[in-house]
């Protein structure tokens, strides 16, 4: 089912500045048959998760897809080969679901398959009147990434973004601004208004991520992150005796000491695996 997924990391181009004897990619163990995962939705109301001291307006979910879950869908996607498409420009592939986004609206519309049906239950909108009916899947390669760009105005400005199997950084850029987040496997992004209509999104072409850390007294004091707060990562170094020893035991993590630095004193290099985004959202249909 994976010589796909396993044939596109083989062929990356670049190599990875961590180890190059790890292996390149870990893909989830999926069982053959599973039976039907229901998503219901825990959260309420999306607003407390949303990333203080930053622009309007960026929400984090740590963890809102099991790993049960995440493997549910991982299975569901790779079942459905025929629906991959290629962008030979990005070393990209991706599926698409709902109909086709044009500048009329909505056409050839279809419905979402069962499992982005169910998924949607875990989505938000600002408007009790719209309705999720399009999403975008996309599979990222170790190394592979998607320039900075707006999706503009063609769809509802209210994006979901789900992340499965591999952390990443998506970055925000707006002219000589940028702000990073730490994106983790099962976690949901959103962003809308001046994060989705004047701030370009993407996320580097690089085989690894790197965070810097303010290291201090057995406490990370800050880092260049504007979600780190509310990442699992930063909930998981907040029960360890040892902040150092923890990171240096971590698969698939670097840590390096800057010298001479006044606001940090460590860089985390943080290897990526193979990842999968799902994208879900309104799209206006086609005006009669």
């Amino acid at each position: 089912m994976f010589k796909a997924i396993l044939k596109t990391v083989k062929q990356e181009k670049t190599k990875s500045s961590l180890s190059e004897q790890q292996d390149i990619a870990q893909i989830p163990k999926i069982e053959e048959k599973q039976c039907q995962i229901n998503f219901n939705r825990q959260i309420q109301e999306y607003l407390p998760y949303q990333v203080p001291n930053s622009i309007e307006a960026i929400f984090y979910f740590k963890e809102i897809l099991t790993q049960q879950q995440q493997e549910y869908l991982m299975n569901e996607i790779y079942n459905q080969p025929k629906r991959w498409v290629d962008l030979p420009h990005s070393n990209r592939r991706v599926q698409k679901y709902g109909g086709d986004v044009k500048e009329e609206g909505l056409i050839n519309v279809e419905p979402l398959p069962d499992f982005l049906s169910q998924l949607s239950n875990l989505c938000f909108l600002d408007d009790n009147t719209l309705k999720i009916n399009h999403a975008l899947i996309n599979e990222y390669a170790p190394g592979i990434g998607i320039h900075p760009h707006f999706d503009g105005p063609l769809y509802h400005n209210f994006v979901n973004i789900f992340s499965i199997n591999s952390t990443c950084i998506f970055k925000f850029k707006k002219e000589d601004q940028s702000l990073k987040l730490f994106v983790e496997p099962g976690s949901l992004l959103i962003f809308t208004k001046q994060a989705y209509t004047e701030w370009l999104h993407g996320i580097n072409y690089h085989h690894d991520d790197t965070i810097l850390l303010n290291i201090k007294d057995n406490q990370v004091c800050h880092t260049d992150l504007i979600n780190f707060p509310q990442t699992l990562l930063c909930q998981n170094l907040l029960k360890v005796e040892n902040i150092i020893e923890y990171l240096n035991s971590q698969p698939n993590y670097e840590l390096c000491q800057i010298q001479n630095d006044n606001q940090f004193t460590h860089s985390l290099i943080i290897r990526r695996l193979l990842r999968v985004s799902i994208t879900l959202r309104h799209v206006p249909y086609k005006r009669m």
